[in-house]
């Protein structure tokens, strides 16, 4: 044994303090076994009882974790799992379901072993036993959920293995609903999820009071079809069950209690700031906002916003869960009993008020909600003073500029039609930022001053809430709207099939007819707006209507750089990243100091797209769909002739 001893303190300078004890009692367990020796069950059962005496201490954990692996653990339990003997296979599943738990490291280094994975799946459809078979889904669920860079590959190829035993017995679906639970919360694996088909399964299991995870069942089906205002799996349920449950889960995790019940020896404790995300994708549904105010979910959303109080000390979950409440909030503020109850509340409102106005680094999504609930309040008032403006559109056609309403999500498409109106000389209003205090006011300032709305229908338009108080304030003064269909075969309900009615619409959806189309929406426009909507220089006319508008509100120019970026500070870069779906990038933007100007340089001196990808990969260590997205928008930035 002194050899692996040796081993273990030749590299105690690159290990954390304290830990010389534990990683030399691994080696020595691990030693047996890399020479051969017989005793599997012994060796399983000693690192089993380390990793369950450090379970309580998440960071000894994580850090042991990591240090079996260089020690050769994954190998190890590899060789394990293919042992004869019961108790020795289980044990292995246990370790590595221990060592890959919320721990990114480990979790890749499981998933990029190169024969693991499909010894999993062997395994799973091989073991007779429910019990190791849970124990080997827990770890799949470890490799798809806690790493990003063995996510798409591994799901693509554990999925199918994964639907099958959603109808196995009951302690096998335990692990998988809760597999699937973690990953519906990821927006890129959702449309995955729908595909295979199982949320009818889910819900038939969120309904079953003896299911111990009905909760967790309940979550995943609000995340993947919680906004949809009636989703055939609701025919015979309804909605309210499902509104009730996580109204429950969000009490239970707000009070630190259980949820559920217990399976084998692991009880589960909802995280507060998941639950709340599975709430606000229910407020996003009309049909199911009166159903949550019902089951009480107003004083826990407030509760939960409270801790805003300390939001300069608040931890990372905390400022999720703030997040997510605020948008559950702004959604259930379209409803006018959730106003009422909210201006009851002046503590409160002062509290929304502070966190709008917040100069803390890191919670740009807060501030947009925030702001959000803050405007739905005020809106009634500013639709009243903007009464008057009313008596100038008598006329069919209004002078103003043509707004353009639509959900970023759809950008790409938008920012082309937006070109090509403008090179027909129209004054084109867009915003290219996200929605947060000051924009507010600007989208607000444009509506009022518009001659005519695009509406750029699609799902995501119908799900956000700022989309929404977009759309709704536009309709509550009397603005015309003409509807832009996006996403082919959408049909809009809920608020904004109520808003846009019967109105004749123009399909985008398909590029191959763009300007077929695009010379119908010029049609069409010519009898809703004044000819001095039009003008020759497109650029500097809608450069004058930004005198209004915030800063942070830009009419985008084709080719070039966001007016003000080079003088973007952490926390705009933090929104612009947010704007491309990319919030989790925030963290290594602000580690290295990528400020405006840095983004600015990186787009100018940067010859191809492809190149600027690979940088950034390998600069900031991001996972290459990531790099090549921040890139594909960097290089708009600049023109042709400025990369000649």
């Amino acid at each position: 044994a002194s050899l692996p001893c040796a081993r273990v303190l030749a590299t105690m300078d690159r290990l954390p303090p304290g830990h010389s004890a534990a990683l030399a009692a691994m080696d020595l367990l691990l030693g047996p076994v890399k020479a051969g020796a017989l005793d599997f069950y012994g060796i399983a059962t000693n690192l089993s009882h380390m990793f369950s005496n450090l379970y309580p201490d998440c960071a000894m954990r994580k850090e042991n974790g990591v240090a079996l692996c260089h020690l050769g653990a994954i190998p190890v339990c590899t060789e394990l799992m293919r042992h004869q003997d019961y108790e020795v296979r289980k044990l292995a599943c246990i370790v590595l379901s221990q060592m890959s738990f919320q721990n990114e490291p480990v979790a890749r280094a499981v998933g990029l072993h190169p024969s693991l994975p499909r010894q999993l799946r062997e395994f799973i459809e091989a073991e007779a036993d429910e019990r190791l078979t849970a124990g080997a889904i827990n770890v799949i669920n470890n490799i798809v959920c806690f790493s990003q860079e063995t996510h798409d590959a591994m799901l693509s190829q554990l999925l199918p293995t994964l639907v099958q035993h959603l109808s196995g017995p009951r302690t096998i679906q335990a692990s998988v609903v809760s597999t699937f639970d973690n990953l519906s919360q990821k927006a890129e694996t959702r449309p995955v999820l729908l595909a295979a088909d199982v949320v009818d399964t889910l819900v038939t299991l969120m309904t079953d009071a003896t299911f111990v995870y009905c909760g967790r069942a309940a979550l995943a089906v609000a995340n993947l079809v919680g906004q949809e205002e009636s989703h055939p799996a609701f025919q015979q349920t309804g909605t309210e069950q499902l509104a009730s449950t996580l109204v429950g889960m969000l009490s239970a995790a707000l009070q630190g209690r259980t949820y559920g019940g217990s399976v084998g020896n692991s009880i589960w404790h909802p995280t507060a700031w998941k639950v709340a995300q599975g709430l606000g994708f229910l407020a996003k549904a009309d049909v199911t906002k009166k159903p949550l105010l019902e089951a009480g979910l107003f004083p826990y959303l407030i509760k939960a916003i409270q801790r805003g109080a300390g939001l300069d000390s608040a931890s990372h979950d905390d400022k999720l869960l703030i997040t997510h409440c605020l948008a559950a909030l702004w959604q259930l503020c379209f409803l006018k009993e959730t106003q009422a109850q909210l201006r009851e509340q002046p503590d409160i409102l002062a509290l929304l008020r502070d966190m709008s106005q917040s100069t803390l680094s890191g919670i740009a999504e807060i501030k947009k909600n925030a702001s959000g609930v803050l405007w739905m309040l005020q809106r009634e008032t500013a639709e009243r003073e903007n009464a008057a403006k009313l008596t100038r559109q008598q006329e069919s056609k209004v002078k103003g500029h043509i707004m353009i309403s639509y959900c970023w999500a759809n950008q790409p498409l938008i920012l082309k039609l937006k070109q090509a109106l403008q090179q027909r000389g129209y004054k084109i209003w867009i915003d290219v930022d996200v929605m947060t205090g000051s924009t507010l006011e600007a989208m607000a300032a444009a509506v009022e001053d518009a001659a005519v709305m695009l509406v750029g229908m699609s799902p995501a338009y119908k799900s956000s809430e700022a989309c929404r108080t977009e759309g709704e304030y536009a309709y509550q003064l009397k603005k015309p709207i003409v509807p832009v269909l996006l996403e082919a075969g959408y049909k809009p309900n809920g608020w904004l099939g109520a808003m846009v009615g019967s109105k004749l619409y123009f399909d985008f959806s398909e590029l191959g007819a763009f300007d077929e189309k695009l010379a119908d929406l010029e049609a069409e426009l010519k009898l809703r707006v004044r000819s001095d909507v039009v003008s020759v220089d497109s650029v500097s006319s809608s450069r004058e209507l930004t005198k209004r508008e915030s800063a942070k509100t830009q009419l985008v120019q084709q080719n070039s750089v966001p007016e003000g970026a080079e003088n973007w500070n952490d926390d705009q870069v933090e929104e612009w990243l947010a704007g491309l779906k990319l919030q989790h990038l925030s963290k290594p933007f602000r580690k290295n100091k990528v400020t405006g100007s840095a983004l600015v340089y990186l787009a100018r001196c940067t010859a191809t797209p492809v190149l600027l990808a690979e940088y950034l990969q390998n600069t900031f260590k991001l996972v290459p769909g990531d790099a090549l997205t921040v890139a594909h928008h960097l290089s708009k930035w600049v023109s042709p002739a400025t990369l000649a």
